[in-house]
């Protein structure tokens, strides 16, 4: 006969009812209504082998449970970022050891000394050779370029521009047009000259100015009779003045 004696079901005895009954519903362990009634005896083995243990002590089984879990995952976390960083370092000290024996083997200072005053000598062997036929050229570099060209070697590349149909602007009349890229052109060279007059550069330790041949041409484009033996002398000649356009 089952009987609810106290929370859980159990087996009672009916001679053990009264006393049973008089045990409140939780007050005690679910066997002491047994105890009072007569031992265990009348309580069946396997419920005493089923019996569930409480939310407390559950909770407190699984974090017994979960405690070396927890410090074996934090032990592996930590040898994992020991790991990592180690690594790093390592990472770093092999890459700056390969570019120190790099840079030994790319750059010597030695050699770099020794390369600079051959080219130094060499350089000043020049300026030597070079001052014995031309004395102004140490502290100068003559450029043979366009400044001097005059009008009609300017209008002669205007008109075959015009010609070759390379340059067109069909809504203008010709000799607009001519006038237009002439002044274009000489507006440029001018400004290349101002640009290129009185620049310098350093060469080999030494600042040398540049400057411009003035170069007189014909109509034809090259150079005037009075003009050509300065420029092959290496361009002594004084400048000559520009037409007037």
């Amino acid at each position: 006969m089952l009987f609810a004696a106290s929370c859980y079901p159990v087996r009672v005895p009916v001679a053990a009812l009264p006393a049973a009954l008089s045990q409140p519903c939780g007050a005690r362990s679910r066997l002491s209504p047994l105890r009072h009634a007569g031992g265990l005896s009348a309580v069946p083995a396997r419920h005493l082998l089923q019996q569930r243990p409480r939310p407390a002590r559950r909770r407190a089984a699984a974090g017994v449970a979960a405690a070396p879990v927890q410090a074996v995952l934090g032990s592996a976390s930590l040898l994992v970022a020991g790991a990592a960083l180690g690594g790093i370092l390592l990472g770093l000290l092999i890459a700056k050891a390969a570019s120190d024996f790099f840079k030994s083997k790319e750059f010597s200072q030695s050699k770099a000394l020794s390369e600079n005053a051959i080219l130094r000598a060499k350089v000043d062997e020049l300026q030597q050779m070079v001052m014995r036929y031309e004395p102004l050229a140490y502290k100068s570099m003559r450029l043979r370029f366009t400044k001097g060209v005059n009008k009609a070697v300017i209008l002669s590349l205007v008109d075959e521009l015009l010609a070759r149909k390379e340059v067109n602007i069909w809504w203008l009349p010709d000799n607009i047009e001519r006038m237009l890229y002439f002044n274009v052109i000489s507006l440029m060279l001018s400004v290349l000259d101002e640009i290129v007059e009185g620049m310098s550069m350093n060469f080999a330790g030494h600042n040398v100015k540049l400057s411009l041949t003035y170069l007189d041409l014909d109509s034809d484009g090259h150079p005037r009779t009075g003009d050509s033996s300065s420029s092959q002398a290496g361009g002594s000649g004084s400048p000559r003045a520009l037409p007037a356009t």
